[in-house]
């Protein structure tokens, strides 16, 4: 027998296989759940955001955690799951519970550095609105008063009017509404300096219309005729005739002592004499015929006044055409047709007066009036068989009723009578 050592080899233990890679441990998974929260912090715009967003993320991660709790095999790792998904679980508690803490410390740290915006949306996210929140109110006023420093007052004006109007009953409402005329005399004075003489007029003319009672108002009274004068003849160079004419209005009915006022009149009889012409060129004859009727009697004293009253005065050419009641054939020649400017309805009749003009048709039916005066009038014609005027009537109301405007020479649309 030989004395050589025998060795014994023992069968191994049945080890279960790992269901997960050996790569995903708990340390791994931990250390890239903690980037992870860090790394939705860092993108979160205010520190209540990075609370509530990284404590939502770790309840998620933590969740991940439980599940790979229940797929790992090893005992040792299954203790470190457990203690990374109750350290996620406590982060996300934080997170979460202490976000209201971070986003007051966010509307705190915002609104030193001047950032009223981020300050108003991380109150709005703790639930502060209007009517009755002090705290987003003032940071709507501050927002407001910082604005003024800057001379950013379109900002100012609509920061201050958000706390006057949805604040109403919060003491910073008032703050707001004291400083508004301020802000609207010194933007005024501003955007004259900088010539732009349109903005200066818009807002002298708040001070004028909606805080009438202030003393900035007091103080810019004689500085707004002139700013309105000139606002006004901007807006006339750049075809806002509308705008520009409630602009000399303005002039002519709170500063009628001024030397401006007899410049604004002027100026307002220009401007509707301009936009009458336009509104004619724009075949607007009804609307036209309202501006120079404004100018015949409201500016007669000017050179356009008196223009619109020759215009209104002079006659304009009516052209048409009388058919048969056929449709088709014209009527006899040289059958008379009359416009009247006056007519009265009794006893289902009518009766024609005022002034009144004759043409004849030609050999085709068509008629021609040389010149007839704006207005409306009553069409007729010369009966066949009676040889009196007729026109078509319902009874009560003549149907054969014509308008002419200035400047517009119309041509009306063919006429069909009821003789045969």
């Amino acid at each position: 027998m030989n004395d050589q050592a025998s060795t014994m080899i023992l069968p191994k233990a049945n080890m279960p296989a790992r269901s997960l890679p050996t790569w995903l441990t708990p340390t791994v998974y931990g250390v890239s759940g903690i980037v992870l929260l860090g790394i939705v912090a860092l993108l979160s715009p205010n520190f209540g955001v990075a609370a509530t967003a990284a404590g939502i993320a770790a309840f998620v991660v933590a969740a991940g955690a439980i599940v790979l709790l229940a797929l790992d095999t090893v005992r040792a790792n299954r203790t470190m799951w457990a203690l990374v998904a109750g350290g996620l679980v406590v982060v996300a508690l934080i997170g979460v519970l202490g976000s209201g803490a971070a986003y007051q410390y966010a509307v705190t740290r915002a609104e030193a550095q001047g950032n009223y915006g981020a300050a108003v949306t991380a109150l709005q996210a703790t639930g502060a609105k209007a009517p009755y929140n002090t705290n987003l109110a003032q940071a709507y006023l501050d927002w407001g008063k910082a604005e003024i420093s800057l001379k950013a007052y379109a900002g100012a004006v609509t920061h201050l009017s958000y706390v006057a109007q949805n604040f109403p009953t919060l003491p910073q409402a008032a703050t707001a509404l004291a400083l508004l005329p301020s802000v609207h005399l010194s933007w005024a004075q501003y955007a004259t300096q900088q010539n732009d003489v349109v903005t200066a007029g818009e807002e002298y003319q708040i001070l004028l219309t909606k805080f009438a009672s202030s003393p900035e108002a007091a103080q810019a009274h004689s500085a707004m005729p002139g700013a309105f004068l000139k606002w006004g003849n901007a807006e006339q160079q750049a075809g806002y005739y509308d705008v520009a004419y409630a602009t000399y209005q303005l002039i002519t009915q709170n500063f009628a002592t001024v030397a401006e006022a007899a410049q604004a009149h002027q100026q307002a009889a220009a401007d509707l004499l301009a936009w009458a012409n336009a509104l004619t060129k724009a075949h607007r004859y009804s609307d036209a015929a309202t501006h120079f009727t404004d100018l015949a009697k409201n500016y007669s004293d000017t050179p356009q006044g008196k223009t619109a009253q020759k215009l209104l005065a002079q006659g304009e050419t009516v052209i048409g055409r009388l058919f048969r009641a056929n449709g088709t054939s014209p009527v006899v020649p040289y059958t008379t047709v009359r416009l009247s400017s006056t007519w009265t309805v009794a006893n289902g009749t009518y009766t024609t007066g005022g002034q009144q003009y004759y043409a004849d048709t030609d050999a085709h039916g068509y008629f021609d009036f040389p010149s007839v005066p704006p207005g409306q009038y009553l069409l007729e014609w010369r009966s066949l068989d009676s040889g009196a005027f007729l026109t078509l009537f319902n009874g009560t109301t003549p149907l054969e009723i014509i308008t002419i405007r200035p400047l517009e020479s119309p041509v009306l649309p063919p006429i069909t009578t009821d003789q045969k």
